[in-house]
């Protein structure tokens, strides 16, 4: 799967009312590329990521081959009620590489399909469950 134009998420539980000002996630380009891409939080919908809650400003990314922690900054805080989110990326054109997204707990991950240029879908839309890990905090 190329990497461009797809956003990536991961279900994260909030057990207390709590404002977010960045994500955090795992990263790794092992042939040195670079990609850009936008930080993005979604409501659950029964399961399935569903409404735009947040997004942040793009970056140009290009992690360590062996991976490493980026922070990707949302455009303002957003404070969020107890319950489901998923957590995510919005990614565009690559340089070289495609990066992967590291992680320990597999089939976390749902990507979909999503044109970079014009901004993350709202909503998020239908989308598929990778069988490979991803690692993303809130802050």
């Amino acid at each position: 799967m190329n990497s461009a134009d797809y956003k990536r998420m991961s279900p994260f539980a909030l057990g207390e009312t709590g404002t977010v000002t960045r994500l955090v996630i795992y990263l790794a380009s092992p042939a040195g590329g670079s990609q850009r891409m936008r930080p993005v939080i979604y409501r659950d919908a029964a399961g399935s990521p569903g409404a735009l809650v947040a997004t942040g400003p793009e970056r140009l990314l290009a992690p360590a081959a062996g991976g490493e922690w980026v922070e990707l900054p949302l455009a303002a805080p957003v404070t969020l009620a107890p319950g489901t989110y998923w957590l995510g990326l919005l990614t565009g054109e690559t340089n070289r590489a495609t990066l992967h997204f590291l992680g320990t707990t597999p089939g976390q991950k749902v990507y979909a399909w999503d044109a970079y240029a014009d901004g993350p879908a709202d909503p998020a839309g239908p989308g598929t469950v990778d069988a490979g890990p991803m690692s993303v905090f809130a802050e």
